[in-house]
């Protein structure tokens, strides 16, 4: 409005051109929403992970009880073949060990992945906030009922009106 127009209280006095801070939350929106898809993403990669390790797990301890098995056997055989089963059932006991122990790393593994993921989505999501809120700022209301009186300014000196980079309060 112009100086000296009244105005009631919540009128919009002032609107600041925010289309750069539009266009840029439209981007910051987009990522937010890409990092939702890259999460789910990185959700359904783990849990194929996961499930890959586990098959290798019950790979493992079925090769072990097998050598197991086989150990049963040992008084019908010959040295070598009790030496290669005794050789065979340590090794499948090891196997099973390391794989196990690669599935709780895997756990620890995943878990850091996924708050890495998060971490990033929050700080995605408070950039898009911060915008937003920025934006209801372009637009300044009249905080109570009456006349717009433009203020000059004093700069260097000089009596001034408000110009593009002039801090303004309502």
């Amino acid at each position: 409005p112009p100086n000296g127009s009244m105005v009631k209280e919540g009128e919009v006095i002032v609107e600041i051109d925010g289309q750069n801070v539009k266009d840029h939350l439209d981007d910051v929106e987009a990522q937010v929403n890409q990092g939702e898809l890259d999460m789910r993403r990185v959700r359904a990669q783990q849990q194929s992970r996961r499930e890959a390790m586990e098959q290798q797990v019950r790979e493992a301890k079925a090769q072990w009880e097998r050598a197991q098995q086989d150990m049963k056997a040992l008084a019908v055989k010959s040295e070598i073949q009790r030496e290669q089963l005794k050789l065979a059932l340590e090794e499948a006991e090891l196997k099973y060990k390391e794989v196990q122990s690669q599935l709780l790393l895997l756990d620890d593994r995943q878990a850091a992945e996924w708050r890495i993921a998060e971490l990033g989505q929050e700080s995605q999501v408070r950039h898009r906030n911060r915008h937003r809120h920025d934006l209801e700022r372009f637009t300044i209301h009249a905080p109570r009922t009456g006349q717009v009186v433009l203020r000059s300014l004093n700069r260097n000196g000089e009596q001034t009106q408000i110009r593009l980079g002039d801090e303004v309060a309502a």
